[in-house]
C-alpha cells in the first residue's frame, strides 16, 4: 500500500495565491417593474456591497455600470458611481452589469436583471 502526503502539496499551493480581483455585488430595488411602466418606477442599482475582500478594505473601488436598455434614464447618480437610480420603459427585461476595479487594476463583473410583472 502506498501513502501520499496531500496536505503539504495543498499548503504550498495556497501560499502562492496572488492578488485577487474585487467581488462585485448588485442589489436591485425593486427587482421587478410593471410591464409598460413608461419610466414611472425608480429602480435603485446599488453596488455598495462590492468589496476587495482579500486586499486593503480602505482602498477605493472604481465602478462602471452597463445597462442593455437604450431607453433607460438616469434619475440620480451616474454610471461611474456605486449607486445609480434609473427608470425604464417596461417593454422588456433589462440586464444590468456592474464592473468593479481595484487600485491595482484588477476587475470583476456581475450581471443581474430587472424583471417585468404583468399589470
Amino acid at each position: 500500500m502506498r501513502w501520499v502526503l496531500v496536505s503539504a502539496a495543498v499548503s504550498a499551493a495556497c501560499s502562492q495565491i496572488g492578488p485577487r480581483p474585487p467581488v462585485p455585488r448588485i442589489a436591485i430595488d425593486p427587482e421587478f417593474i410593471p410591464e409598460g411602466d413608461a419610466h414611472e418606477t425608480a429602480v435603485t442599482l446599488d453596488g455598495t456591497g462590492s468589496a476587495d475582500e482579500l486586499e486593503d478594505e480602505a482602498a477605493p473601488l472604481a465602478f462602471r455600470w452597463e445597462v442593455d436598455d437604450p431607453s433607460g434614464r438616469i434619475e440620480e447618480g451616474a454610471f461611474d458611481e456605486p449607486v445609480v437610480v434609473m427608470t425604464f420603459a417596461g417593454d422588456r427585461v433589462v440586464s444590468v452589469t456592474l464592473t468593479v476595479t481595484d487600485p491595482q487594476g484588477l476587475s470583476a463583473s456581475v450581471t443581474q436583471r430587472v424583471g417585468l410583472t404583468a399589470r
